[in-house]
């Protein structure tokens, strides 16, 4: 937690009191951008909390094909994504899998060692920090509008 290289506001976390301004992934760092191309992005702390607006979205704790997980669906046009409970990674070891979901998004957290990521389990949903060591989901977006490469 002291010798980060990069997405570090901090002089403390920071190698030899390294710090730069960088608040979210740039693409190179993205596994969504990396794995799947320039036209897909990990979604932002904003775009999360986005789904998380009542006024614009339900959202409810179900199964669906024998999975547990979250079901948002758009108040406008009832059009609506399933999050599987996929849990997260401790390591190598599988923690909480079909009991909550976890995903990362491409926001540094409150610390620089951690990440914004969404949350939920039955009854709770939110954006919290998490340390950007555990292995979480990546639910992908599709980046609007033209690419700059």
């Amino acid at each position: 937690m002291s010798t980060l290289t990069k997405y570090c506001q901090n002089g403390a976390n920071g190698y030899e009191g390294f710090t730069d301004a960088l608040t979210e992934l740039e693409t190179a760092d993205d596994a969504a951008c990396v794995l799947w191309g320039s036209k897909w992005r990990t979604p932002s702390e904003e775009q999360f909390a986005e789904l998380l607006n009542g006024t614009y979205t339900t959202a409810v704790w179900m199964m669906v094909n024998n999975v547990y997980g979250l079901k948002i669906t758009s108040k406008k046009n009832g059009n609506y994504i399933f999050l599987p409970a996929a849990g997260m990674y401790n390591g190598t070891t599988p923690y909480r899998v079909g009991v909550m979901g976890s995903y990362m998004t491409r926001t540094i957290g409150l610390y620089p060692y951690n990440a914004c990521r969404f949350y939920f389990e039955m009854g709770t949903i939110t954006n919290n920090n998490t340390s950007r060591s555990y292995g979480q989901p990546v639910r992908a977006v599709m980046v609007a509008g033209p690419i700059e490469e």
